[in-house]
């Protein structure tokens, strides 16, 4: 008379929440990523708009991982002067500048404050965000679990 154990049904639910959490993981990402393009746009200057309309957000996964890239698309030009944004973007988050009047029309219809200094705002929104969203997402998902 012996006992037996098989490990496969805990193996088979441990599996299953594994690939529950990366798949939520991963979702979750995908729509931080959107949201932050969406408030850094919200917080750049605006001239002709070209800042505005290059800036998107993408997930990238890797084997150790996700990498989140928000920031000006690559090969986005100035409507205006045919300038690539990426070479005058890093300028204006630097400051140095006034704000012009399409800036300052921006500035009063927005809750957010507009011009030099948007990227480091928009990393400190993304990773308050990126958190609260995530246990969030894992929680309705029925993975419990204290996620720091």
């Amino acid at each position: 008379m012996g006992l037996t154990f098989s490990a496969s049904k805990a193996r088979q639910r441990l599996t299953n929440a594994e690939n529950g959490f990366k798949r939520v993981t991963l979702q979750t990402a995908r729509k931080v990523a959107e949201d932050g393009a969406r408030m850094m746009a919200a917080m750049v200057p605006r001239d002709t708009g070209s800042l505005e309309e290059s800036i998107e957000g993408a997930v990238e996964k890797t084997k150790d991982g996700l990498i989140m890239r928000i920031g000006v698309r690559e090969g986005a030009v100035n409507s205006k002067t045919q300038r690539p944004v990426d070479k005058y973007a890093p300028a204006m988050n630097k400051g140095g500048y006034k704000l012009g009047i399409r800036s300052i029309e921006k500035q009063s219809a927005s809750q957010f404050k507009i011009g030099s200094g948007y990227v480091g705002r928009s990393r400190e929104w993304l990773r308050r965000h990126w958190m609260d969203k995530l246990r969030n997402d894992l929680s309705k998902a029925g993975l419990k679990g204290r996620w720091r």
